[in-house]
């Protein structure tokens, strides 16, 4: 029933109707220049700029790639009259008859200890607990240490170490390999680094002053 209401009451106001009603007057329409002169609607912010829409973290960088296996093959390392290493077929290194880390893919793990130095795909080494340099493996397969240090070794076996920071080798220290072949360089290059850390590398220190004084010249 409302709709036929207001359907009538369209009709009657735009034709009209038989009846006489009582003449109304229209409004008369905004013409296009009244239009124009009108304020138009304020555009509804969009959305406080879409809410600020909170800036993505950047991923966290992916863990460094393990490095092929390394190659351990047997040989003998020496620093100095004291220090000497072995490494057998089982991948162990042995000293002094006893084995105290064993190679396994491309982790050097100490047998006794929780310690361990893993290569990585790009060469850096890493271990547990952190070394307090940085080392790496450059695309020779020299041993890079933080600080200008380095171990190399030729396809000979002769090999050449320099202390990082400006240090000098010690005078007792002579390393030395025994049945070197080239793909065992990064296993032999390992077990020289854990020599050498085992020792300290450091230059012993010079003999404390005696707290005895010193005689008095024999009087003539």
């Amino acid at each position: 029933m409302k709709t036929k209401i207001l359907t009538a009451l369209a009709v009657t106001a735009f034709v009209g109707c038989s009846s006489n009603p009582e003449p109304t007057t229209a409004e008369p329409a905004p013409t296009q220049a009244a239009q124009a002169d009108m304020p138009a609607e304020p555009e509804a912010p969009a959305a406080a700029a879409t809410s600020a829409a909170p800036t993505a973290e950047p991923a966290p960088a992916p863990p460094p790639e393990p490095a092929a296996d390394i190659a351990v093959l047997p040989l003998k390392v020496s620093l100095d009259a004291k220090t000497a290493m072995e490494l057998k077929a089982d991948k162990g290194i042995y000293a002094k008859g006893k084995k105290i880390a064993v190679f396994d893919k491309n982790v050097l793990q100490l047998v006794e200890m929780k310690d361990n130095i893993s290569v990585m795909k790009d060469g850096t080494v890493v271990s547990t607990p952190a070394m307090p340099k940085k080392v790496r493996f450059n695309e020779k397969d020299e041993l890079e240490i933080e600080g200008g240090g380095k171990i190399a070794i030729d396809d000979k076996g002769a090999v050449t170490m320099t202390p990082p920071d400006g240090k000098e080798m010690p005078k007792n220290v002579k390393p030395t390999i025994t049945g070197f072949k080239p793909e065992a360089r990064r296993a032999a290059t390992l077990a020289l680094l854990l020599g050498m850390m085992s020792m300290g590398v450091e230059q012993a220190p010079p003999p404390p002053a005696s707290s005895t004084p010193a005689a008095p010249p024999a009087k003539k």
